[in-house]
């Protein structure tokens, strides 16, 4: 018997992990996988969940969300209220999940942003303005070492980006998604996002210079 992970119900969005039988090989391609997920087996909605909830929780962790595993399983659940309705490849329904998750973190920045300036009106200080980006000092550790070296990573060249630069990277790295699809997930056009990456690569590699010679 093994572990392996499950999709909580409906009403509780916490994620838990329960000893369930492997299935045996080989492997299901996509398209059955995803028939299944839409029939409600449980085999095709933890092969979706396995395969996909790293990169959706590395990607909120990077974020800083207050509770990335929460909020993985929220894409999740938000995802599946749809599911009937999507047609595609793997890479269409990967680039569905981070439209999804980035949606999540746009709510996240308008929340932070709107206590920031309640803040700031009652008890104008200095120092209130470096969160205004949305950003925090909170450490998020993940599940596994390879997730954890990756939000260091991304937490290391994060001074050096602008916020839109930032989500192309993330979603670049940890997306593992193409630019055309970053287009999709970020709303912008595709000439938008080269330029941005352009300039994330050309700002990181400033700014380690600097740390260098420093």
């Amino acid at each position: 018997m093994a572990v392996q992970w499950r999709l909580a119900p409906a009403d509780d969005l916490a994620v838990t992990a329960v000893p369930v039988p492997l299935r045996p090989e080989p492997e299901h391609e996509f398209d059955a996988v995803l028939a299944g997920a839409q029939r409600g087996d449980t085999w095709a909605l933890t092969s979706l969940y396995t395969a996909h909830s790293g990169r959706i929780w590395a990607y909120l962790s990077a974020h800083e969300m207050d509770d990335a595993a929460e909020h993985t399983s929220e894409v999740f659940l938000r995802v599946l209220h749809r599911l009937d309705d999507f047609a595609g490849s793997e890479a269409h329904f990967r680039t569905w999940l981070f439209t999804v998750a980035h949606r999540l973190v746009d709510e996240e920045r308008r929340l932070r942003d709107r206590r920031q300036r309640g803040v700031s009106h009652r008890a104008p200080e200095p120092e209130s303005d470096a969160g205004a980006d949305g950003h925090t000092d909170g450490d998020t550790d993940g599940d596994t070492a390879g997730e954890r070296g990756l939000a260091g990573a991304i937490d290391a060249i994060t001074p050096a980006l602008s916020r839109d630069e930032r989500d192309v990277v993330m979603l670049r790295l940890v997306g593992d998604l193409a630019l055309e699809d970053i287009a999709c997930v970020l709303d912008k056009r595709l000439a938008t996002v080269n330029a941005l990456q352009r300039r994330a690569v050309s700002n990181v590699l400033r700014h380690f210079e600097q740390v260098a010679t420093a």
